[in-house]
């Protein structure tokens, strides 16, 4: 695969979960991601410290794919954390299913470009890059 098109993936992944993060977890939560929560975590107290858990773990992700996209590692773990996401936000917040941009489609997309890149960094390193 060319060059520049895995450098654009690695940019547009690193932006979407780095916006993921910072976004909707510390600038402004959505309803539906509130309704999310609190169907998770009954607990009030808990739920603002969980959501900049999630915001700071999805930044995290993001900023590591960003340096290390050749990680076949890293690149299984964020696939895993976009099927885990599907059913459970299934389970917790069905109506989201629904949205425009929902969890399915996006983490679907998310997961086709994560596999873009761990072909290319397999093929880099069967081809010993």
């Amino acid at each position: 695969m060319p060059a520049k098109t895995i450098t654009f993936f690695r940019y547009v992944l690193a932006f979407v979960w780095i916006y993921a993060g910072l976004v909707p977890k510390f600038v402004r939560t959505p309803a539906d991601e509130q309704l999310a929560l609190e169907a998770l975590i009954s607990a009030q107290n808990v739920q603002q410290p969980f959501m900049m858990f999630l915001g700071g773990l999805e930044i995290v992700v993001g900023v590591l794919l960003f340096i290390f996209y050749r990680s076949r590692a890293l690149l299984l773990f964020a696939m895993a954390l976009c099927v885990v996401s599907i059913p459970m936000m299934a389970y917790v917040a069905p109506s989201m299913l629904t949205n425009t941009f929902n969890p399915i489609s996006t983490n679907l997309l998310l997961i086709s470009v994560l596999l873009v890149l761990y072909h290319n960094a397999k093929n880099q390193t069967d081809n010993g890059q």
